[in-house]
Order: C-alpha cells, then structure tokens, then sequence
C-alpha cells in the first residue's frame, strides 16, 4: 500500500506539470498500471476482498470436538485425551483436518485454563 502523499506527488506530477504516465512511473520507481490507478482514485482504494472468506476446515467437527473435550475435563488427568486421540475419537464420524485439529484443541484447552 502507498502513502498518500505519495498518491498527491504522482498526481500533482501528472495532472498539474503534465509529465506523462511512463515518465511518471520511471521518476517514482512504480509499474505504469500502479501509476494510472493512482490517477483513477484520489486517495489508495484500500484492500478489496476478491471473493467472500473461506469457512474454517473444522466447522463441522467444533461440536464433536467440544463434546469429547468436556468429557475429559470429569476424568483423571491421565486419561484425557491428547490432540492426536481426540481427532482419532472425531475420526469415527468423519475425517477432521489435523492441523485445524490441533489449534483448536489447544486454544479450547487455553481458553478454559487447562494445561498438561
């Protein structure tokens, strides 16, 4: 992203002292597209989403997950679940991400303050 003073100096050197797009993108070190967008808009757009975001991989295993964690907050300690068995537990209805698994089990576990 450019500053905006930037965009005012590309403008001014353009509009007001009426050098061209290509002398305009050598001076300033910038592609010529990137000069006629900031000749197009007044101030930098900003970023814009090209498509919505993506749902979380687990978005279907939350509940599952949340189930089999709290079962294991009434047990002993060593028979919790670690990570790796809780998504082997959630295997059994479907195929969970692995990764995905792991961050989610770990921010549950550190957002309800339990540690190994």
């Amino acid at each position: 992203m450019y500053a905006v003073d930037l965009y005012l100096r590309v403008r001014l050197a353009c509009h007001v002292d009426g050098i061209s797009e290509w002398e305009a993108a050598s001076r300033f070190g910038l592609a010529r597209e990137t000069v006629r967008k900031m000749l197009r808009h007044t101030e930098p757009p900003g970023y814009r989403r090209q498509e919505p975001p993506e749902r979380p991989k687990l978005d279907g295993f939350t509940d599952i997950i949340d189930l089999i964690l709290e079962e294991d907050r009434t047990v002993h300690r060593k028979q919790r679940h670690t990570s790796s068995a809780a998504r082997m537990s959630s295997r059994s209805a479907t195929v969970a991400p692995a990764r995905a698994m792991l961050r989610w089990v770990s921010v549950w576990r550190l957002a309800r303050r339990e540690y190994r």
